[in-house]
């Protein structure tokens, strides 16, 4: 059940690292919602920004494991309580580990220890790739990665709710549920 990923991203390490941890870049990111963190080892970490409870929707939340600047960051991963108290008992972890090669840098995404029936495994199985995507996009051209409605998080969490409900899409930052025509085209490393 372990979700493996591996970019190349044409930038180093550093950068990377910053698309990963500064709010500011997040935000761009994770459709709206920045990581609040102190990134000390045991120290909570939040996903917050518009969604089904306004603008300060706690999309997901957990505990900082692992900090090693421009290596390796690590944390548990729950979906915050907006999206029903069922579904925030289950918890993960993610992990990005970063690789200086060459100029580039291998971003190697792992996100595991998933609870059994944690309804949040196959929409995350889809939705990693459009994130990984947009810090691949973003890192390399400085822009956003343009998505159309799927994509982008709305200034009125009623309507980016409603949009989403209807593409059959979650709020991006919880992690988001890929329309069905992207599924023939993602695959994770454990499919190839």
């Amino acid at each position: 059940m372990d979700l493996k990923y591996e970019f190349y991203i044409n930038a180093g390490p550093e950068q990377v690292w910053q698309t990963l941890v500064s709010p500011d870049e997040t935000k761009k990111i994770y459709y709206g919602s920045q990581i609040q963190s102190t990134f000390e080892v045991g120290s909570s970490l939040k996903y917050v920004g518009p969604g089904i409870s306004g603008d300060e929707t706690v999309h997901i939340q957990g505990a900082v494991l692992a900090f090693l600047p421009y290596k390796k960051f690590s944390h548990t991963c729950k979906v915050g309580e907006a999206y029903g108290s069922d579904r925030a008992k289950f918890e993960s972890r993610v992990t990005y580990n970063l690789v200086p090669v060459g100029e580039s840098t291998e971003l190697m995404l792992t996100h595991d220890r998933w609870m059994k029936g944690d309804p949040a495994y196959k929409e995350t199985k889809k939705g990693w790739w459009m994130i990984l995507s947009a810090i691949k996009t973003l890192v390399e051209t400085g822009k956003l990665l343009n998505l159309g409605d799927v994509g982008h998080a709305e200034t009125d969490p009623e309507d980016a709710a409603t949009r989403r409900k209807a593409a059959g899409v979650l709020h991006s930052s919880q992690v988001a549920l890929l329309p069905d025509w992207s599924v023939g085209w993602t695959k994770t490393k454990n499919e190839f």
